[in-house]
Parts: C-alpha cells; sequence; structure tokens
C-alpha cells in the first residue's frame, strides 16, 4: 500500500531467510544466533529491494516495479538453487511433534503459524489504525505527494515498511519450512496464496485480507484431510477453485 509496487520478491526474501537460518544450523551455530543471522539476511534484502524499487514507487510506476521486483525474485531463486540445489531441505529429522485437540490433532509447526499469524494480523491492523506510523502509512498509500509537501519523509517510511514486511515474510516461510520442508520456489507460492487474498479480501481492510487467508489455508487442508482419495497434489485446484 505504501508504494503502491507488488513485491512478488517478498516470497522469495523470506525464504533467504529460512535457508540462512538452515545455513546456520547445518554449520553448527547456536540456535540464537542462526535466527539473527536469518533475520539480519531478511532485514539486509529488504533494504536492497526498497532500494531498488524505490525509484518505481516515486514515479508511480507500479507495472514496472512488478516486473523488477520478479527479476529481482528469479534472480535469488536462482542464487539460492545455485547454493544449496533443488532438494528439498528440513529443519528437523523425523515425525515432527503433535499437539492433540480432543478428536482433532495439528503439528507443532502448523499450531505456531496459526496462533502467530493471528497475533501478527492483529498487531498490524492496530498499528495502521490507531497509531501515528499506521497514519503515516496511510496518508503515504493515499496521497503521497501530499504528504512528502507536508514535510513526510515518504522514501524513509516505504524503507520501514519494506524491512518490517521482509521480517514478516521470514518468520511465515521459515515456519512453512518448518512443516514440510525447504526448496528455492517456495517463496513464489506463498506470494501468490497472499496475493489471492489480499483480492479476496478487499486491499482496503486488512480484516478482509485475514479472514481470506485462514480461509484459503484452511479450506483445502480440510477437505483433503477428511476426503479419502485425496493428496496433497489438490492443493492448488482447491486454492484456486476457492
Amino acid at each position: 500500500q505504501a508504494s503502491r509496487v507488488i513485491h512478488l520478491a517478498i516470497g522469495i526474501t523470506g525464504a533467504s531467510a529460512a535457508y540462512a537460518l538452515y545455513a546456520g544450523i547445518t554449520w553448527g551455530w547456536p540456535l540464537a544466533a542462526a535466527i539473527l543471522f536469518a533475520l539480519c539476511i531478511a532485514l539486509l534484502i529488504g533494504v536492497i529491494a526498497a532500494r531498488i524499487l524505490e525509484p518505481c514507487a516515486a514515479r508511480q510506476e507500479p507495472l514496472l516495479g512488478l516486473l523488477v521486483s520478479f527479476a529481482l525474485g528469479m534472480s535469488m531463486e536462482s542464487l539460492i538453487a545455485i547454493l544449496f540445489g533443488t532438494d528439498g531441505k528440513s529443519f528437523q529429522q523425523g515425525i515432527l511433534p503433535v499437539v492433540s485437540f480432543k478428536e482433532f490433532s495439528l503439528d507443532l509447526p502448523g499450531l505456531i503459524t496459526i496462533s502467530l499469524g493471528l497475533a501478527s494480523a492483529l498487531c498490524a491492523w492496530l498499528t495502521v489504525r490507531y497509531t501515528g506510523a499506521g497514519r503515516l502509512l496511510r496518508s503515504i498509500a493515499e496521497h503521497a505527494a501530499l504528504a512528502t509537501s507536508l514535510g513526510v519523509s515518504t522514501p524513509l517510511v516505504r524503507y520501514i515498511a519494506y524491512g518490517s514486511a521482509s521480517l514478516v515474510a521470514a518468520l511465515v516461510i521459515t515456519l512453512a519450512g518448518w512443516h514440510t520442508a525447504l526448496t528455492p520456489s517456495m517463496g513464489f507460492y506463498f506470494v501468490i496464496t497472499a496475493f489471492m487474498a489480499l483480492l479476496i479480501g478487499g486491499a482496503h481492510d486488512i480484516r478482509g485480507t485475514v479472514v481470506a487467508s485462514y480461509m484459503l489455508a484452511i479450506i483445502p487442508g480440510l477437505v483433503i484431510g477428511f476426503t479419502p482419495g485425496l493428496s496433497e497434489n489438490w492443493r492448488g485446484v482447491l486454492l484456486f477453485g476457492i
């Protein structure tokens, strides 16, 4: 919203952070150091992306920004494939820990993802709606030139927005990688899903986007889980069908 540029590379930014965490763990680093390294990688890539996309946002060229972001994402995906290979990488070997609620069971990464997702969405909505920083974001999204004329540093606000989004993407995609496996292309799948949730829920109210996100994430899983004969290969069909 703050830049009016669809940032397709945000998914691969999160995937890069997940691979950085995997690398730190593989190198034998303490978990805290590996997490810090992954967050620094996400923030660094977020700032680089903001620097590259800022001219597109300033000149109000969203289509060019979309293409530049896509090129950045594809380049980063190829770089990850070169460094780590294309086979899936796992944070944890063996069966994931499971949490059970009566007859319903959910693995621990899934439970953490749902819980943190709800908490992050609530914090984002409260921040955008009721804080000074949120008012700045809304003002730049609605009329960047007017905000600039009133003394607001629109590039700085956009840099902060890109950095914050990169950290959130790092958290989400790392949890997704813990739930399944890390692959170089995993970032784009989540971006496409998020973009569909944005279109379904409405770009002007984050509450609709949150509802649509959980609808797209949970409904296909429930259908696959409770329908004999359906495998994970049907998830894309159900997702786009919704």
